[in-house]
């Protein structure tokens, strides 16, 4: 069967809630044909991962990278990395991929947490 990944929609709510998150590096977002700047990625890491997975696994130290669009790396370079905790926010795209669907593609906003 084709395009069963269609019908599945990852719970980017749910899957973050129970985490923190610090900030590790931003840099420039090109498109892949044109090479011109898109925005920004974002790269961040899980430091604390409170979620209950059926493996007993956590998270702990898997990096994210998030896709910032019409944001330039230069509007994060206050943060600190490993020091400036972050959240992400208003979500657009979050699709789960790769051989073992072990993979996170999220394009949304990345903001200082409070």
């Amino acid at each position: 069967m084709r395009s069963l990944m269609e019908f599945n929609k990852f719970d980017h709510e749910r899957f973050f809630k129970d985490k923190i998150l610090y900030y590790l590096d931003a840099e420039e977002l090109l498109d892949y044909n044109t090479k011109e700047a898109q925005g920004s990625k974002v790269t961040a890491t899980i430091v604390k991962d409170g979620t209950s997975y059926a493996s007993g696994k956590t998270n702990i130290g898997e990096k994210v990278v998030v896709k910032v669009l019409n944001v330039q790396p230069s509007v994060f370079a206050k943060f600190v990395p490993m020091e400036t905790e972050v959240l992400i926010t208003d979500v657009e795209r979050c699709v789960v991929y790769g051989e073992y669907n072990n993979q996170l593609s999220i394009t949304a906003n990345v903001k200082k947490a409070k």
